[in-house]
């Protein structure tokens, strides 16, 4: 049973007592003789498409400020006396982003290699475990970038937020 006929069919014995806002019979949702829902009032494909559902559905849109600028300067001036961990911040997020792209070239180099002891003479693990070696490297520190971006950030977010609401 669908969860409207439910849900009227709890709300019924309202309706009985007049109650302000209780569906009734016209309401409720007509079944032709198959015993099928009616299909002749539900909405076509490009109503039921056009509103939000779920998870995936469209947001509503968010509400513009009325000086962008004005807002902009002024948390600008909230984040001054923290410059030099955002600096740090913005180094540690260029510096992971890089490790990251570099890493899967790494990646191929190592699977060169693989591909060329298969078709000669064998594999040269030694070579092999050098440029995984570097390859561990690499992600470790775009790891250890990426994890002291988001402490500093975190950090800085919080201090701006009490100083936010301590002036309020």
């Amino acid at each position: 049973m669908r969860l409207k006929e439910r849900l009227l069919r709890r709300m019924a014995p309202e309706a009985k007592g007049g109650a302000a806002g209780a569906p009734d019979a016209a309401n409720a949702p007509k079944k032709n003789t198959a015993g099928a829902p009616d299909t002749a009032n539900a909405p076509n494909r490009e109503q039921r498409h056009s509103r939000p559902t779920g998870r995936g559905g469209r947001m509503m849109p968010g509400e513009k400020a009325k000086d962008f600028k004005g807002t902009m300067l002024t948390l600008l001036k909230y984040l001054k006396p923290y410059t030099a961990q955002l600096i740090i911040m913005l180094i540690c997020a260029i510096a992971s982003t890089i490790f990251s792209i570099i890493s899967p070239a790494i990646l191929g180099a190592a699977t060169d290699k693989v591909v060329e002891g298969l078709r000669g003479s064998g594999i040269d693990y030694t070579a092999l475990l050098w440029i995984l070696g570097i390859l561990l490297a690499l992600y470790g520190l775009s790891l250890l970038f990426g994890v002291l971006q988001g402490w500093i950030l975190a950090g800085v977010s919080q201090k701006v937020i009490y100083t936010l609401r301590d002036e309020m």
